[in-house]
């Protein structure tokens, strides 16, 4: 009889399928490695406006360049020797080993120095190969470089130090969800704050870009129940000195003259606001005294965990239901990625509201503090107050679908008062952008509105103006030298002529001719 052929062992069919997706991963790893650091490297390099190109070259020099060169000097070396042993590895196993540490090194030293940096060029300028360019294939590509650069928000909080975002206070289980905010109907008041000189419009038009992916969460003018009249509460107006004694005293008297929910956490917004000064020289030491509620009270000074502290104290003796939220915010003259900070949620109308009484309380100049009592920051629209907000907790956004930390980054730097003015920014969509030639930037504007634009190297005083066309739309024309970066600061006013106040910026990095 015929012998039928030895099966083939079931382990050996495993022990092969497993063989072989350990190598396809290995040598996933090993291709992958380079390219990152290719990329780390170039987003870095767009990031500071610095040489793209030879930033993106590392990635041939890492691969292969480098571990061919150091595969050449070893053997240079063995034949010098007189080693003619044979070797343990073959010559691929050799350069993907080389090609490896090489890239690891590059990479950890890459990140592990600016680990920050690294992170935010990632997450802000991670496709600039793909500036200029639009359809469905590139809107599919940029979100999975994004998404990319999310996995790496670790390293950035590793490193991150933030003296406030451990305040946080939840009287909420982990894992729980607030409940959302209400709108209402909105009622815009916007407030002056930057002065500057008038502006110089002129007539004309353009057709709007369309909307960028990902905005279905910005805020709509017909749905927010904000801003306020920025007027104090007739409470706070009248309170005798008799009952600023306490927290407990200013918060009776609160409740004497007004019954209203509503009131009675407005008015205790606008204690804080009002009464509290900004502690300067601390925040500019990075050394904070006690900011417990008590601390802040008796010496009426604070950074930002005070007021927090403060307010909440306060609300908590009107009833209300407060969290102190930790996270990180950006104003003027930051950079995307902002830094530390503390507000606060709190539970009215049977829905969470927010509420930064620092912010609404004055403005920071050098060391002087200036008492500017304002409503921006009062029960602020969750997507407008992501707009210069990100706390720790994803869940204090406050919103359906809670952005990311890379959204935050990227998200155009515009303040509340843009929004309250009813105003949009149709282009660039980015806080930061690279530019072959001058800037421009797409407002849709109320006729009754003015604009004015300049722009300046950061940290420069002297700032150049920019070209200001009024129309359907309203365009802002920037002109930079090249090889530079430059914010640039955007105004606005209900007058041509008169005092404009600071409404947003943008990053713009002009290439090297």
């Amino acid at each position: 009889m015929r012998s039928s052929p030895p099966r083939t062992p079931r382990r050996s069919v495993l022990t092969f399928g497993v063989t072989a997706l350990f190598k396809a991963t290995w040598f996933a790893f090993v291709i992958a490695t380079p390219i990152l650091g290719a990329w780390t490297a170039s987003s870095l390099a767009a990031y500071k406006n610095g040489p793209v190109a030879l930033a993106a070259a590392s990635g041939v020099l890492l691969f292969p360049g480098l571990p061919l060169l150091w595969e050449a000097w070893a053997s240079f070396r063995r034949r010098r020797r007189g080693v003619t042993a044979r070797r343990f590895l073959t010559f691929v196993d050799r350069l993907i080993l080389r090609t490896l540490f090489l890239n690891l090194l590059f990479l950890g030293v890459l990140l592990g120095t600016r680990p920050e940096a690294g992170f935010a060029a990632l997450s802000t300028r991670g496709d600039w190969m793909l500036d200029g360019r639009a359809g469905r294939g590139v809107d599919t590509a940029r979100h999975w470089i994004f998404r990319a650069a999310d996995r790496l928000e670790w390293l950035y909080l590793a490193a991150h130090d933030n003296p406030f975002a451990k305040m946080s206070q939840n009287p909420l289980p982990v894992g729980s969800t607030p409940p959302p905010p209400v709108p209402v109907p909105f009622a815009p008041t916007p407030s002056p704050s930057a002065p500057v000189a008038s502006s110089t419009p002129a007539a004309s038009a353009s057709p709007p870009p369309r909307k960028p992916a990902g905005t279905d969460d910005a805020p709509a003018a017909e749905d927010i129940p904000w801003p306020v009249p920025a007027t104090l509460h007739p409470a706070v107006v009248s309170i005798p000195a008799s009952a600023e004694k306490s927290i407990e005293s200013v918060a009776g008297y609160i409740a004497d003259q007004d019954t209203t929910e509503p009131g009675r956490l407005k008015a205790a917004h606008d204690w804080v606001a009002d009464r509290i000064a900004y502690d300067v020289a601390s925040y500019r030491a990075h050394r904070y005294p006690p900011q417990d509620a008590e601390t802040v009270f008796t010496t009426r000074t604070g950074v930002c965990a005070g007021y927090a502290s403060l307010f909440a104290a306060l609300a908590t003796s009107l009833g209300f239901e407060v969290v102190t939220v930790g996270g990180d915010a950006r104003t003027e003259g930051m950079d995307e990625t902002g830094e530390g900070h503390a507000w606060n949620a709190v539970r009215v109308r049977n829905s969470y509201v927010l509420v930064d009484t620092t912010w609404d309380s004055g403005t920071v100049s050098g060391m002087t503090f200036t008492k500017h009592y304002q409503t921006s920051y009062y029960e602020t629209p969750p997507a407008v107050f992501a707009s210069d907000h990100f706390p720790s907790e994803p869940r204090w956004q406050l919103r359906t679908d809670p952005i990311s930390r890379g959204d935050f980054f990227r998200q155009p730097m515009m303040t509340p008062a843009f929004y309250a003015e009813h105003r949009e920014l149709l282009s660039p969509t980015r806080s930061q952008v690279t530019v072959h030639g001058p800037l421009e930037i797409l407002l849709r504007t109320p006729p009754s509105l003015f604009t004015l634009a300049d722009w300046g190297r950061s940290g420069d005083e002297n700032a150049e103006r920019c070209t200001v066309v009024r129309g359907e739309t309203t365009k802002v024309t920037c002109a930079f030298p090249p090889g530079g970066s430059y914010k640039v600061k955007i105004y606005s006013n209900t007058a041509q002529s008169g005092l404009y106040h600071y409404i947003g910026e943008v990053l713009a990095n002009r290439e090297p001719e």
